[in-house]
């Protein structure tokens, strides 16, 4: 099996929509969450699969950043790679009840978050296969990412791996542009 990334293509922005230009908006795979690095690359800070469409997903995913439920990191930072926390989200457990904290803050986080959002570009590897393999390729590859240097990937995001009694299924991995971590092959 082959996976191939396209990309990068811009997560958002006021000018263009989510994904513009990608031609696989309408595919259904695996997408990786970057940021450019000057000497690396493209960096991954979070790994997803959908059967919904590329765009679908992107836009579910804009929503809750926007809204406050996922983790926020200051864009000034991480274009340097450094990992300084603006707001820790709603979704983790211990964070849930903190909307009016959120809302105390809004004024303040809210261009933060959008130039946070704005930093990231998207890579997009059209995948028509079981659910259940695309969620083992995910997790091949976020282990991948995670054990890289530097990685951006939160520790605290579940991953489905393959169990001892599936055969594992060989993946060659390719992209478009550099991506740091990014392996040449997985056993899924």
């Amino acid at each position: 099996m082959h996976v191939h990334f396209h990309g990068p293509y811009p997560l958002c922005s006021e000018d263009v929509d989510i994904l513009d230009g990608c031609p696989y908006a309408g595919s259904a795979g695996i997408y990786l969450w970057t940021v450019q690095s000057a000497s690396l690359g493209f960096v991954v800070d979070y790994v997803g699969e959908t059967s919904k469409t590329f765009y679908a997903r992107t836009k579910e995913h804009l929503i809750q950043a926007l809204g406050g439920n996922y983790l926020v990191l200051d864009p000034g930072d991480l274009t340097d790679l450094h990992e300084t926390v603006l707001w820790q989200g709603l979704w983790r457990r211990g964070t849930r009840d903190r909307m009016p904290r959120f809302l105390a803050q809004y004024e303040v986080l809210a261009p933060r978050i959008k130039g946070y959002l704005a930093l990231h570009q998207v890579f997009v590897a059209p995948l028509a296969c079981d659910r259940t393999l695309r969620r083992r390729i995910e997790g091949a590859l976020a282990a991948a990412f995670r054990a890289a240097t530097p990685s951006l990937l939160p520790r605290d995001i579940r991953y489905r791996v393959r169990s001892s009694s599936e055969p594992g299924i060989g993946v060659r991995v390719s992209a478009d542009r550099l991506i740091a971590g990014l392996p040449a092959t997985l056993d899924a």
